[in-house]
């Protein structure tokens, strides 16, 4: 059975989509297959969706991560293989992947400070 599921409100928008109605209904279902599939503990989804579900997650050893799944469409298609490309390097890192389910397991990034913030030579190291 699935588990209960807050719908951010970005995506609650898709119920007035007969294109996208049908994977919103399916949605809890599906944040609980990946959840029993990886064995983790969920947390509430953030509130800015709106193409995607994504909420906090502990892993079954206790590594903080986020779960993301996300509309099957094609701008998401190819979010796993890019991630996986870059490694880490300039995104967080992509933990596992189900590609039938859309759903991304991905290393938890936790805010820092903004690059707006910094000076001009700490910026061009990060983007380098």
């Amino acid at each position: 059975m699935p588990l209960p599921l807050r719908i951010p409100a970005g995506l609650a928008r898709l119920r007035e989509s007969t294109e996208w109605r049908g994977w919103l209904g399916a949605l809890p279902g599906l944040v609980a297959e990946v959840a029993d599939r990886w064995h983790l503990e969920l947390g509430e989804p953030y509130p800015y969706a709106f193409a995607s579900v994504a909420m906090p997650v502990r892993t079954a050893s206790g590594t903080p991560a986020v779960l993301k799944v996300q509309l099957p469409d094609a701008e998401s298609r190819f979010e796993g293989d890019a991630l996986r490309a870059w490694g880490g390097r300039g995104a967080v890192r992509l933990l596992d992947e189900d590609p039938e389910r859309r759903a991304l397991l991905l290393e938890r990034c936790s805010p820092g400070s903004a690059l707006l913030e910094e000076e001009p030579e700490t910026v061009l190291a990060v983007l380098t």
